[in-house]
């Protein structure tokens, strides 16, 4: 199941690592961040408009690892789409049902508009926070609960509208008795809170 969502993956974006001319907006989300991933971070945390610190480092990062060649880069998306894909079919799996609802699900998936957008332009910060949304659901089912922190800790950093979500997961480990990790994920959340209300 996971060469298959490797596969799926990489004809997926396959247009897009073909064209290799990126459009301004993915130049000025992506490519202006530069190389400096610590002075990035930390200018991150000072932005008075968006909190989105582990978007920068990834964004940083990738830039350092393909030197702006955006082949590299929807290559590097292909592997968060299998990863997504295959947390996805996991989550599925464990529900019991059929694999004819599998193939419904990725395809509607795959179809969709807004994964379209997601993983064929650079600038989208949303392929991470599909990922560590999908990932916190996979560790939640598969009650992983120490996964679970690391997993939501990614999605409050890679972008600011997983403060309407973490609440669902903090009320889930409250209602299962896990007040350790519920404490754990209450003191990163409120931070997370004071930083998004403060933009």
């Amino acid at each position: 199941a996971l060469l298959v969502c490797i596969g799926v993956s990489v004809l997926y974006v396959f247009p897009q690592i073909q064209f290799s001319q990126p459009n301004l907006l993915d130049v000025a989300e992506t490519w202006a961040f530069g190389k400096d991933i610590a002075s990035n971070i930390l200018a991150e945390f000072a932005n008075s408009e968006r909190f989105r610190p582990l978007y920068v480092f990834e964004r940083s990062f990738l830039n350092t690892l393909f030197f702006y060649r955006s082949q590299g880069y929807f290559l590097f998306f292909s592997f968060l789409l299998a990863s997504t894909i295959y947390m996805g079919f996991c989550i599925l799996r464990r529900s019991g049902k059929s694999s004819m609802l599998y193939t419904l699900v990725g395809f509607l998936f795959l179809i969709s508009p807004v994964t379209v957008d997601t993983y064929w332009r650079l600038g989208t910060a949303e392929n991470l926070f599909a990922l560590s949304l999908v990932g916190s659901i996979y560790a939640l089912t598969e009650k992983r609960y120490t996964q679970l922190l690391v997993w939501l800790y990614v999605f409050m950093g890679s972008k600011g509208t997983a403060i309407f979500v973490v609440p669902v997961f903090l009320a889930f480990l409250i209602y299962k008795k896990r007040f350790w990790e519920a404490a754990l994920l209450s003191v990163g959340y409120v931070g997370f809170s004071i930083k998004i209300y403060s933009l």
